[in-house]
């Protein structure tokens, strides 16, 4: 039974059976990557968002240069330097920007589950 199917009154049993439908394999965090992690129910150490150490560090990497990145753009669309039509472009790329960052939470997010 899905939590979608009950409502919005849950009793506690209701609540027990659908967590029988959490996922518990996803695939790992880093979008360049498409190798599984696992929850594991009984497990007191880190939770895996990431299959590998590598694939953590590369996350961190490529993010941190989509901020700086974006850093960068904000700046040259606030300067009185450039001008209007080169702002329009780089504020297309800066919308490409940060939908691109929505596949990358932040690092502060991903901290909570280590």
């Amino acid at each position: 039974m899905s939590i979608y199917a009950l409502g919005t009154a849950h009793t506690v049993e209701q609540l027990l059976e659908s967590g029988r439908d959490y996922p518990s394999e996803s695939v790992c965090l880093n979008p360049f990557c498409t190798k599984p992690v696992s929850y594991a129910v009984h497990h007191a150490g880190r939770r895996q968002l990431f299959c590998s150490p590598r694939c953590r560090l590369q996350y961190r990497d490529y993010r941190n240069h989509l901020t700086a990145e974006r850093t960068q753009l904000v700046s040259h669309i606030n300067s009185c330097e450039v001008p209007r039509r080169t702002k329009v472009i780089l504020g297309r790329q800066l919308n490409q920007l940060d939908w691109s960052l929505v596949l990358f939470p932040p690092t502060d997010w991903v901290k909570q589950f280590d």
